[in-house]
């Protein structure tokens, strides 16, 4: 059933808050995954502790690295919510392909590019003063690709800055997006059939046919797309002002998680790639569930992870190495303690969140945008004739999105 126009609870400051929850949570996961893989260095295991909370944080730990495939849903939400949006409204320019572009190349490469700098030059400061514990030798190549954002497709993805593989992946992503996009709008079942078989053929092939290239799974387009294609579906749903139980939405935030953990339908669901992907479409349902319930909202809308999602782009750049330093220079004062873990993690946050203030930042102000846009939208102009939607039709425009809503699975 679907709801009545002008029945949303949600305000957009407080869709945006709850989003930028969403991406508090992913990050907390991620922090602590690296956090406790840091913390295992002491030979100290929380899941074999005495102590059932400390149990708790080291299953959670193993598995925090599961906040990218949120953070993946969510991009493929973000990226779509606004178009639709303007799509819904029949405005023409709905999706500018040369705007698009440039706005990605204004959010992403900049910090990127900075965080990538100064880690270079820690660590020519690092071998200069025999730090060898953690100096590393990087090469032309290793650099080249990480300047190209290609290396995440190379033995290269976990070199200088671990975490760095994904924004290899995101930069790719952003240019099949508009593709996948458009495909979605015109034929949603065939878009997610297509990425399911992707992912599924993509760990075939790197599984059975090339077991060197196994480590490249999770790391390329293939096998990602379908976890991208579940949030332009659920941005879809939310425009369309769909009307889902909240306790299905709920249950689809719990059952393909339990899927992909109980041993038995894990060994299935591993067999042929969509274990992250399990957990893909429970992030996915957990989105929907905040944009349509007031109590989730607030949940997801708390200040402290509000605030950890806006500073979450800068996190996620530059909290390794810093965490990794704190532990093999703690290490002996704080030997076995769950207390590195948390200074470890407070840390990195501290010097995110300054990052996120002096580098981040103005990428994101509307100043910046209105100085530096019109240049790139200018030199991007050429993917408007690539990337142009020219089988939408002005009146399919006009008419509120999804009017056909039995067209979607």
């Amino acid at each position: 059933m679907r709801r009545q126009k002008g029945s949303q609870e949600s305000s957009r400051s407080a869709r945006v808050a709850y989003i930028d929850g969403l991406r508090g949570l992913a990050i907390a996961l991620v922090v602590l995954h690296h956090a406790y893989q840091d913390f295992l260095h002491s030979g100290y295991d929380l899941l074999k502790s005495s102590h059932a909370v400390f149990r708790l944080i080291g299953a959670v730990g193993t598995r925090g690295y599961l906040g990218v495939p949120l953070f993946f849903v969510l991009s493929g939400f973000c990226l779509s919510y606004p178009a639709l949006k303007r799509r819904a409204e029949g405005k023409d320019s709905w999706f500018v392909a040369s705007e698009f572009f440039a706005r990605r190349c204004l959010r992403i490469l900049p910090p990127y590019y900075v965080a990538l700098l100064l880690f270079l030059l820690v660590n020519v400061v690092v071998t200069a003063l025999h730090m060898t514990r953690l100096a590393q030798h990087v090469g032309a190549l290793d650099l080249l690709t990480h300047l190209f954002l290609v290396h995440n497709l190379t033995v290269y993805h976990d070199s200088i800055d671990g975490p760095f593989w994904s924004l290899g992946l995101e930069w790719q992503w952003y240019w099949l997006f508009p593709l996948l996009f458009f495909l979605s709008l015109r034929a949603p079942r065939l878009a997610l059939l297509s990425c399911l078989a992707s992912a599924v053929a993509w760990h075939f092939v790197v599984q059975h046919l090339s077991p060197s290239l196994g480590y490249l799974e999770g790391m390329t387009l293939p096998g990602t797309l379908l976890i991208f294609c579940y949030g332009i579906i659920v941005a879809r749903l939310i425009v369309a002002e769909w009307s889902v139980p909240s306790w299905l939405l709920a249950l689809g935030s719990v059952v393909p998680i339990l899927l992909a953990e109980i041993p038995a339908t894990q060994r299935i669901i591993g067999s042929v790639g969509l274990y992250e992907s399990c957990y893909g479409l429970a992030f996915a349902s957990l989105t929907f569930l905040g944009a349509t319930s007031r109590s989730a909202r607030s949940a997801l809308s708390w200040a402290p992870l509000v605030w950890l999602g806006v500073i979450s782009y800068s996190v996620y750049l530059i909290h390794q190495p810093l965490m990794a330093a704190f532990s093999i220079y703690t290490g002996r004062i704080l030997h076995g303690s769950p207390l590195t873990m948390v200074l470890a993690a407070a840390l990195a946050i501290g010097v995110a969140a300054v990052f996120h203030h002096v580098v981040e930042r103005p990428c994101m102000s509307q100043e910046t945008w209105k100085r530096v846009g019109p240049v790139l939208t200018r030199l991007l102009t050429w993917t408007d004739a690539l990337f142009a939607d020219r089988h939408v039709k002005r009146a399919e425009v006009e008419v509120p999105l999804l009017q056909g809503a039995e067209q979607l699975p």
